[in-house]
């Protein structure tokens, strides 16, 4: 009896251990929060300067294969994204064409913030000038 009482008690803390260290699977991936839906971007901010107009119209959508469509007046651009981390930091990269009007969005991104309804990404370039956009879902 007395072996059957510690046997309990260890598989109960191991079940306490476990379930308090594992991953919580019920967390949405990045991937998966960018993928739901259509994008605009609310703020384009490049070292102070507000760019938000340069975008204003842009429905992004961030697609399962790796490219993300721009659609502005029904003329569309295409570009790519890819997300993953770097310094155990969550990234997200984009790529969009030359002369598209979107080359500034070109960079690797870091996540400030993501929901549902919103992700903010910041970059900061080699001389330290610091770059944040923010995407709401639409």
């Amino acid at each position: 009896m007395h072996y059957f009482k510690h046997t309990y008690i260890l598989l109960f803390v191991s079940f306490l251990a476990f379930t308090s260290c594992s991953k919580d699977n019920d967390a949405p991936s990045t991937k998966s929060i960018i993928q739901q839906g259509k994008w605009k971007i609310v703020l384009f901010n490049d070292n102070g300067a507000v760019e938000t107009s340069n975008y204003t119209g842009y429905e992004f959508t961030f697609n399962t294969n790796g490219s993300v469509s721009a659609v502005k007046n029904g003329s569309t651009v295409t570009g790519s994204w890819n997300v993953g981390s770097d310094e155990s930091l969550n990234k997200l990269t984009l790529g969009f064409p030359l002369l598209s009007g979107l080359t500034e969005l070109n960079e690797q991104w870091t996540f400030l913030e993501k929901s549902y309804s919103v992700f903010k990404l910041e970059h900061v370039n080699s001389e330290g000038q610091t770059e944040v956009v923010t995407f709401q879902k639409l």
